[in-house]
């Protein structure tokens, strides 16, 4: 039963009528948090980037990646403008720049940071998974070094710019290669490398020179 009306306000009424409905101002707490897993539809997998020589090109693409490869000359990719404009602000800017043809707009990765299609791939494809695929040049230092530049070129995820330095400088501390120390060292404000990287980089190029001269 409804008390007398006198002096309650309408919210004091709809209150007590919720309170005998026994309603809750408060959410319920949902447990079974696998009932709010996305559906397989809404993957980021199904959108997965593809080479132009590719049967089966990604659902939804709207994106030419060309990179200019060393050996195999120019290579395609296709993808999302969405993906890659949420992953790095420098590609945002870029993407927001093109003027898509008459069917897809065309972004061609600068020469000066990477020449290689695999490092290309892999950097593109942690945009989409979050993880680096590396596993083609894994113990290369020159093609880690592209991967570096690339990323820092573009602002791409900083997890992906640590897991190639880890591994740019894994692979320098087990190969003994002056030049490729040179570059790193040259190169290092670019690369955004510590003072400890820096100072790393000179001792061990100086110990390889002496070594070298020792030896002569």
């Amino acid at each position: 039963h409804v008390p007398v009306a006198a002096g309650w306000s309408p919210w004091m009424l709809l209150e007590h009528h919720f309170s005998e409905l026994k309603w809750t101002n408060e959410l319920p707490l949902q447990k079974d948090h696998s009932a709010c897993e996305m559906p397989s539809w809404c993957s980021l997998s199904l959108l997965q980037l593809a080479d132009a020589r590719s049967q089966d090109p990604p659902p939804a693409w709207d994106l030419k990646v060309e990179v200019d490869d060393e050996k195999e000359g120019l290579t395609t990719f296709q993808a999302h403008r969405v993906i890659l404009a949420a992953c790095s602000p420098e590609l945002n800017r870029i993407l927001r720049g093109l003027r898509p043809g008459k069917d897809t707009a065309v972004l061609q990765l600068d020469p000066d940071l990477c020449r290689r299609s695999d490092v290309a791939l892999a950097a593109l494809r942690f945009c989409y998974t979050g993880q680096l695929e590396a596993s083609s040049f894994r113990s290369d230092p020159k093609a880690l070094l592209q991967l570096l530049r690339l990323g820092r070129g573009y602002c791409l995820p900083s997890p992906l710019l640590r897991q190639s330095s880890e591994l740019l400088f894994a692979t320098l501390r087990s190969q003994e290669s002056t030049d490729i120390l040179s570059d790193v060292l040259v190169e290092a404000p670019q690369l955004q490398l510590t003072v400890e990287d820096r100072r790393f980089l000179a001792r061990t190029l100086l110990k390889l020179c002496a070594v070298r001269s020792s030896r002569r």
